[in-house]
């Protein structure tokens, strides 16, 4: 963190990663930030607080593996399996993917808001005029839209694979039907054809009988 920090007051941005210990990091690069040479600089400040967002990120990522349910957690490691078996087809792998991912954002997308508001409030920025506040509140905003929208179309998706598959059945039992109805038909006719030819047989030998 430290390291990082140098870094950042020489204009260089930095990268969090997952096995770091971002609880530190954040109270380094916060520490960072209230310094008067940060203060002094907007752009510095708004390349410390997107490193500690990353940060943030981790942890609500963290965070939620513990709210999880653990039918999601089955899912998570049938879809695992799924994958190293290469028995599930790539397309429909990825859409239980795209579906769990949602899930999982779901849970920890409040997690993420309610660090930001501490961090933010930590920091002095906490103030809902703030103009970063307020972004970031839009951001999660969208991104809690574009979840709902997302869960939206697949269950509609859905709904709709499965009116289609019923519609496909109940197509197929109308062709049974009106080729049954056409056999049928057709037997019926051909019934008729032989009464008819019946009847005029009878009829030229009673007429001929009589002609006798």
């Amino acid at each position: 963190a430290g390291i990082e920090n140098s870094g950042f007051l020489m204009g260089s941005p930095a990268q969090a990663f997952e096995p770091q210990n971002h609880q530190s990091h954040i109270d380094a690069h916060r520490s960072l930030f209230l310094t008067q040479v940060v203060k002094e600089n907007p752009a510095l400040q708004g390349m410390v607080i997107g490193h500690m967002m990353q940060h943030l990120q981790f942890m609500a990522g963290q965070m939620v593996q513990d709210q999880i349910p653990v039918e999601l957690t089955q899912q998570i490691e049938e879809l695992s399996a799924a994958g190293q078996s290469g028995q599930v087809p790539p397309d429909q792998l990825q859409m239980m993917n795209s579906q769990i991912q949602m899930q999982i954002e779901q849970f920890s997308a409040p997690i993420l808001a309610q660090l930001t508001q501490e961090l933010l409030e930590s920091i002095g920025q906490g103030d809902e005029t703030d103009p970063l506040v307020q972004i970031r509140q839009q951001e999660l905003m969208l991104r809690e839209k574009a979840i709902d929208s997302e869960n939206e179309q697949f269950e509609s998706k859905q709904a709709q694979r499965a009116q289609e598959k019923l519609l496909e059945t109940e197509i197929a039992k109308q062709r049974i039907d009106v080729q049954k109805a056409v056999a049928d038909d057709k037997l019926d006719v051909a019934l008729q054809r032989l009464d008819q030819q019946a009847e005029l047989k009878l009829l030229d030998m009673q007429n001929k009988n009589r002609g006798a």
